[in-house]
């Protein structure tokens, strides 16, 4: 017997994603009609020649036991079972085996126990949603399941399977009180969302692909997350996490976004290419990152306030960048040694004066000979301590303008050089407050 362990909470979990779980007020849209009695035991559609016409209507919406036990004659139901307003405790779906379509639950205050006791399969989604006072579910033969919605069942303490769940192809779980997740035996997902079920201390699945979106934010501050065996996926959120596992990852069609988490190395070893944009962003505690086989990101590459980040030269054979970078922190150092394109502009700001712009300028990001910039019809602006550079660059690499900025402490003076692309035109600015200054001692002077 496969058990999620859960631990019991008074807490309301309220942070729900609302792009992609259904709108609170979906629920009470539901017609109720009590369920009809048939006088007909058996359909002679040839199409469901066994199937009872009781057990093939197509939708069943149920509020009461009563109504729920006029279906223990039916194996197995063609359409969708939806509950809502049901006021007794528990759920028991009795002898029913197979539910072609939706099993849905929702509205029902008063209930505590879901037991499917012979339910070895529902073809659409399997829904809970605003169950506050759910604590357990007994599903001892599911090992079916279109998709799983679960949402605000902030007191559940047991969730039960028998052998492992071994095809399912979406899994959305928000604002429980789960401790641990596993036990699916599939290799590949649409979807998983794991979200706002504050005590889920730990994730551990044997997928390989994930074909939309991977997603773990907002748990208990101390989750341990495993991926061992997950080979690529389309988008990746990695969000308040304290240890995590992707060695395996070879690629990432879309995003990756790696954001406030508590770990201290991040290496993704086996990595090559990231279609979107590559993010590490206000990781506090993240001192060691590898990702020494990526060669292109194909969107943008974000490095901001990863405080404990000194260099930025964890990747040695990145190639190409298709947006934009930004690097924000107090690091000595950014280097690419095999970077060649930025098809964006670049926006690099170390609080180190010993962070050398200079390199972003000319012929990459690390050869010091003057050539044409690897940035490639965008901007510079690159800031090391109290010395800002700004240049700006045409679809050759080649200057077009440049502006040093000298930053005092103050911010309130700052002295400009332009530079021309021919490098030959020299003019310096002086701001309005030294302008009005200087004219005030020549007319001092004068009198």
């Amino acid at each position: 017997m496969k058990i999620f362990t859960i631990l019991q909470s008074s807490f309301v979990l309220s942070a729900v994603f609302a792009a992609v779980l259904p709108d609170s007020n979906d629920s009470n849209q539901l017609e109720l009609n009590p369920l009809e009695d048939d006088e007909s035991s058996s359909s002679n559609d040839d199409s469901n020649d066994d199937i009872p016409t009781l057990c093939s209507k197509g939708e069943y919406v149920i509020s009461s036991s009563a109504q729920l036990e006029q279906l223990y004659e039916c194996d197995d139901i063609i359409g969708s079972l939806i509950i809502s307003n049901y006021q007794q405790p528990t759920i028991d779906t009795g002898d029913i085996k197979t539910i072609s379509g939706d099993f849905v639950v929702v509205n029902a205050t008063n209930l505590v126990r879901v037991d499917t006791p012979k339910l070895r399969k529902v073809g659409g989604e399997f829904v809970l949603k605003e169950l506050t006072s759910l604590t357990s579910l007994n599903l001892p033969r599911l090992t079916q399941i279109g998709s799983i919605r679960w949402n605000v069942l902030p007191i559940l303490s047991t969730v039960s399977f028998g052998d492992n769940v071994e095809k399912i192809s979406s899994i959305i779980i928000s604002d429980t009180s789960l401790i641990g997740f596993a036990g699916f035996n599939v290799e590949y997902l649409d979807i998983l969302n794991l979200n706002n079920n504050r005590f889920l201390e730990s994730i551990n699945l044997n997928l390989k692909g994930v074909k939309q979106q991977l997603s773990v934010s907002a748990n208990a501050k101390n989750i341990l997350v495993s991926f061992p065996h997950l080979e690529w996926a389309n988008n990746v959120t990695i969000k308040d996490v304290s240890s995590i596992n992707l060695d395996a990852i070879e690629k990432v069609n879309s995003s990756l976004e790696v954001i406030d988490n508590n770990f201290q190395a991040f290496k993704l070893p086996k990595l090559s290419s990231v279609g979107g944009t590559l993010s590490l962003i206000e990781n506090y505690n993240l001192k060691e990152i590898e990702f020494p086989n990526v060669s292109e990101i194909g969107g943008g590459l974000k490095i901001v306030n990863n405080t404990q980040v000194g260099k930025i030269n964890f990747f040695p054979k990145l190639n190409v960048i298709g947006g934009a970078i930004e690097f924000l922190g107090d690091f000595k150092e950014a280097s690419f040694n095999k970077l060649k394109l930025v098809k964006g502009s670049a926006i690099i700001n170390s609080k180190s004066d010993g962070l050398d712009c200079s390199k972003w300028i000319h012929g990459g990001s690390t050869d010091d000979s003057v050539g044409a910039s690897i940035i490639r019809g965008g901007n510079i602006v690159c800031t090391a301590g109290s010395k800002q550079q700004t240049i700006k660059f045409d679809q050759e690499g080649e200057i077009i303008d440049e502006e040093i900025s000298i930053i005092e402490d103050n911010d309130s003076k700052r002295k400009n050089v332009d530079y021309s692309n021919n490098g030959n035109k020299l003019s310096w600015k002086i701001d309005l407050t030294d302008f009005i200054f200087g004219l005030g001692i020549l007319l001092l002077v004068s009198i």
